[in-house]
């Protein structure tokens, strides 16, 4: 099947499917056909590829996938968009109707293609929050990649989620509007740079990768958006070179909370002088001044 690129055909398939665009659910349908293969393009995957997209929508990255010969799984919440999708997907594209932010990846991501057949449509086992495979998880050790147009209200947060549940996904090509990329590429030391920053850098490395232009999209948003690529470390790496993931969470949460305060001040009675001299890092500083590496060393003398 083919898709049509151009905000006229997809306000007409969107009437003829009696759906609007939800801003609830940050649907943003991409209406260029040369903006899809970029993102095809930039996400570098080879015929090994197994991917998942995360809002399909009406399928335009979905199809252009799928043209390009690699087996997608499409995880869309909307369920009228993921019946629709699956009833004109071809073979290689698998429709879960699932809100993203309530699904177990790592569960997921380790089942066989073909089990994943086996999992409800609309209905899943929910355990602490999060939808999982239950007995129906196989055998799966090759990864994932992540190619998508995220809903914009929810990327950041998906981001990190995904980043905290599995090491199963090793690669995110993702559109997210420009304040999001911005804030999630950024380094310590820039006005951008905050707690989603630092918990995605403890997992992975992210780079905006292209700019992309509101005007591509129905109903056009309110701001530009970015391509992000954001690779993930490995296991070993950060085994070897960071401390409890927790911990850092906690004195970074901590901090941040009360970002303009020195950090003698915010974590006042967390941590001590000769904790911060041990660490190597003046108790001066601000939160935004400390990049992965030091929130990890200060980690190491915390105690909780």
């Amino acid at each position: 099947m083919s898709y049509k690129f151009n905000p006229r055909s997809v306000q007409e398939e969107l009437a003829a499917k009696e759906i609007r665009p939800s801003k609830a659910l940050g649907q943003n349908f991409v209406c260029d056909k040369n903006t899809v293969d970029k993102i095809v393009s930039l996400s570098g995957l080879n015929k090994d590829s197994q991917v998942i997209e995360i809002g399909p929508g009406l399928g335009a990255l979905t199809f252009a996938l799928a043209d390009a010969s690699f087996r997608v799984l499409a995880v869309e919440k909307d369920p009228r968009l993921a019946e629709s999708l699956a009833k004109t997907a071809p073979p290689s594209v698998k429709v879960l109707a699932r809100d993203a932010l309530e699904v177990d990846w790592d569960s997921l991501c380790a089942m066989s293609w073909s089990d994943i057949d086996l999992l409800p449509f609309k209905e899943g086992k929910v355990k602490n929050g999060f939808v999982s495979a239950g007995n129906h998880a196989g055998q799966n050790d090759r990864s994932w990649v992540l190619v998508a147009n995220l809903p914009y209200n929810i990327a950041a947060q998906l981001i990190i989620s995904i980043l905290e549940q599995t090491d199963r996904i090793t690669e995110m090509h993702v559109m997210v509007q420009k304040e999001v990329g911005a804030r999630l590429s950024s380094k310590a030391g820039s006005k951008e740079y905050g707690i989603s920053a630092l918990k995605l850098s403890y997992f992975a490395e992210a780079k905006i990768v292209a700019k992309v232009s509101r005007e591509i999209f129905f109903p056009k948003p309110n701001i530009d958006s970015v391509m992000i690529r954001v690779k993930r470390r490995s296991t070993e790496e950060i085994k070897t070179n960071f401390s409890e993931y927790k911990s850092i969470g906690y004195l970074a949460v901590k901090a941040f909370s009360q970002r303009r305060k020195m950090l003698r001040h915010s974590l006042k009675n967390v941590l001590s002088e000769e904790d911060y001299a041990a660490a190597s890092i003046s108790s001066s500083s601000r939160p935004e001044e400390l990049d992965i590496n030091a929130w990890s060393r200060l980690a190491k003398c915390y105690n909780y």
